[in-house]
């Protein structure tokens, strides 16, 4: 597969604490195109507010990734640890925090000034690990990290956001490589979600 399809929840009523009970199910080959859209894909969530004369409005958007049913703990050469126990799992849950589109929507920040955000609690489960446990036993796993990029044009660090969009201004950023594969010439990574920040800023962190 290439990606996974759209799909659509039904309405729910607008109160303090909405449920979203809401399930979908995929039956998906494992192969090595199946990894790999693990490792570059996400589930992207849409908030859509149903308006009056069957109109609609994209409030904001949430993110899982997939990734961590693909990573692999490290193994120590000199333990004895079971393969298994190096194994993701198969099952996660988490908060997916909404980012509003319109900032201006957004409930006022508490008395200590914190900005809570609308959150979504999300599960996402697979019946098998999508590499096997004696790929893991006989392979190696290669780990990058990014860190830092320079220059970058003025453009990204001196526009404004606009007054219909105010974060118009803020990019989002994605590393792609290439490595040698077996089954084909190379293969095709994607590390995604960059965010940029100035060097002040990353001295101080």
């Amino acid at each position: 597969v290439a990606d996974f399809d759209f799909k659509e929840s039904t309405v729910v009523l607008d109160t303090s604490s909405p449920e979203y009970d809401f399930k979908v199910e995929h039956q998906l080959d494992i192969d090595e195109n199946l990894v790999d859209l693990f490792l570059n894909k996400k589930v992207v969530f849409t908030l859509i507010e149903s308006l009056p004369k069957d109109k609609t409005q994209v409030l904001g958007t949430a993110e899982v990734r997939l990734s961590p049913f693909v990573k692999c703990a490290t193994k120590d050469p000199q333990s004895d640890t079971a393969t298994n126990a190096l194994l993701p799992a198969l099952s996660r849950k988490e908060n997916a925090v909404f980012s509003y589109l319109n900032p201006r929507l957004l409930p006022p920040p508490s008395k200590d000034g914190e900005q809570l955000l609308p959150e979504l609690a999300v599960e996402v489960s697979i019946s098998n690990p999508l590499i096997r446990p004696d790929a893991i036993e006989a392979g190696n796993f290669i780990t990058f990290s990014p860190e830092d990029f320079l220059p970058v044009p003025d453009e990204w660090t001196t526009k404004e956001g606009t007054e219909k969009d105010l974060n118009s201004n803020i990019y989002f950023y994605t590393l792609g490589l290439s490595l040698p594969s077996q089954s084909s010439s190379e293969r095709r990574i994607e590390i995604t979600g960059g965010v940029l920040t100035t060097y002040e800023a990353a001295g101080q962190g």
